[in-house]
């Protein structure tokens, strides 16, 4: 069964650095690869992960996999100093904008993003009601 998180990421300084970093090393070079801390072993393939700074969510990604082994080649149960990484898809990172940060109360999320600790797990209806109140707030470009 799938499970969505929020990560907590403490070391970046703003979320607007943890943004870019979604967005130019994440999606970029990285190919989706990133250590996510001890609990990466439960994000299985599928998950979706919300970024999260200060309490402002500022990004979303979907897990393809855990890698196993470092470099281009994945091979199953390879290299255990991986098993805190996971792979994500790169098409589906999404650093938002800044007037997109979702950065309303937690408890309006009903999420308590205060609490200490990396991850929160959240509920797929939960997931859907952040990025929806994402999308909500995405400036469209007008057209001539």
């Amino acid at each position: 069964m799938r499970t969505d998180y929020i990560w907590q990421l403490g070391s970046f300084v703003t979320p607007k650095l943890l943004r870019d970093f979604l967005r130019d090393e994440l999606a970029g070079p990285r190919q989706g690869v990133c250590l996510m801390g001890y609990k990466a072993k439960e994000a299985l393939e599928g998950s979706k992960f919300l970024f999260s700074k200060s309490c402002q969510i500022v990004g979303s990604a979907t897990v393809k996999e855990r890698p196993k082994s470092r470099g281009s080649q994945v091979r199953p149960g390879v290299h255990p100093g991986l098993k805190n990484m996971v792979r994500f898809i790169p098409e589906t990172i999404d650093a938002w904008d800044d007037d997109t940060f979702v950065s309303e109360a937690p408890e309006e999320l009903g999420i308590d993003l205060h609490q200490g600790g990396q991850y929160r797990k959240i509920t797929a209806d939960d997931f859907r009601y952040i990025v929806d109140r994402h999308e909500s707030k995405r400036r469209h470009l007008k057209e001539d």
